[in-house]
């Protein structure tokens, strides 16, 4: 409505020959209802960027809970290896500073979960078969 009144007072002021006539009330209100019209442009351009920022924020609010699952299966999956090693579960016995073993928690430094071996020996089997027999030393070899 405010874009129609300014139109419809240009062209009256045009009409008139008033258009910038100074202390004209035509051209006063004229530029009221601009200064309007601008103010009313800025707003929506702010709640379009304002819009804008939300989807993006929400966009990243998702990706951020897809990595937090992503992270907590692999601590899950690192948990379960390392008792299948017999290892830290924090840290596999590689920092130093770990709270949990002060990385004394290489594999072997406690007892493996009895149900995982279990469940890894068809593979430890199947590595067992396809090592290859060791060779003999022969004297030549020994010699170099």
């Amino acid at each position: 409505m405010q874009a129609e009144l300014l139109e419809m007072m240009q062209q009256m002021a045009a009409q008139n020959g008033t258009a910038n006539a100074p202390g004209n009330a035509n051209a006063m209100m004229m530029q009221m209802l601009q200064d309007m019209q601008a103010k009313k442009s800025a707003r929506q351009t702010e709640q379009s960027q304002l819009h804008s920022i939300k989807r993006k924020l929400e966009q990243q609010r998702r990706h951020n809970q897809a990595l937090q699952q992503q992270l907590q299966i692999a601590g899950e999956f690192i948990g379960q290896f390392a008792d299948l090693v017999g290892a830290c579960p924090q840290c596999l016995g590689q920092v130093d500073e770990c709270p949990a073993c002060a990385g004394r928690g290489v594999p072997g430094s406690r007892m493996p979960d009895p149900q995982l071996l279990k469940w890894i020996q068809p593979a430890l089997a199947l590595l067992r078969q396809q090592r290859p027999a060791p060779h003999p030393i022969s004297s030549k070899e020994n010699d170099q």
